[in-house]
């Protein structure tokens, strides 16, 4: 049985103008568990979630954080059942 594929965005930008304001999952309907968690580039948690519905907002400790790269992992069931482990990389462009 074939796992259903999340699909994840590469860059946002949080900037009050309504569009791309959160990182996150674009279709969470398709999971059943879910763990979100986002790094800086010095390895630093920045944020995580184990809500599918829920994203990063681009701030850290109540200040925005930096423009620039950071990295994501997320441990997912979907509702087929499978378990996948997924990772990769996001722009946060202010």
């Amino acid at each position: 049985m074939p796992t259903q594929q999340l699909i994840v965005p590469n860059a946002f930008t949080p900037n009050g103008d309504g569009h791309n304001d959160v990182f996150r999952v674009k279709n969470p309907q398709l999971v059943q568990k879910f763990a979100l968690v986002i790094y800086d580039r010095w390895g630093e948690k920045v944020f995580e979630t184990v809500d599918p519905y829920s994203g990063w907002n681009g701030f850290r400790g109540g200040n925005p954080a930096g423009t620039g790269t950071y990295v994501w992992t997320i441990l997912y069931t979907d509702i087929l059942g499978a378990t996948r482990s997924i990772h990769g990389t996001l722009i946060l462009v202010r």
